[in-house]
C-alpha cells in the first residue's frame, strides 16, 4: 500500500514535472500500485485537458 518509487522512477518523475510546468500542466494525482508509478496531470488553462502517465520500475513510460 505504501510503496516507494525506485530511484529511476523518481528521476523520470522529476524530469516530467519540469516539463509539465513548462507546458502549463500541473500534477494533481500521484500514486504507486504494483510497482508502477501513476501520474495524473491537468492543464492550468483548460480544466478538460487531462493526461495519465504510467512509469514502470525500469523508468519506462507505458
Amino acid at each position: 500500500m505504501f510503496e516507494i518509487p525506485t530511484e529511476i522512477q523518481w528521476i523520470v518523475l522529476c524530469d516530467y514535472i519540469r516539463t509539465f510546468a513548462q507546458i502549463r500542466f500541473c500534477l494533481y494525482n500521484l500514486y504507486m500500485s504494483g510497482g508502477f508509478l501513476f501520474i495524473e496531470i491537468k492543464s492550468c488553462d483548460d480544466q478538460l485537458a487531462k493526461h495519465f502517465y504510467i512509469i514502470n520500475a525500469e523508468g519506462e513510460l507505458l
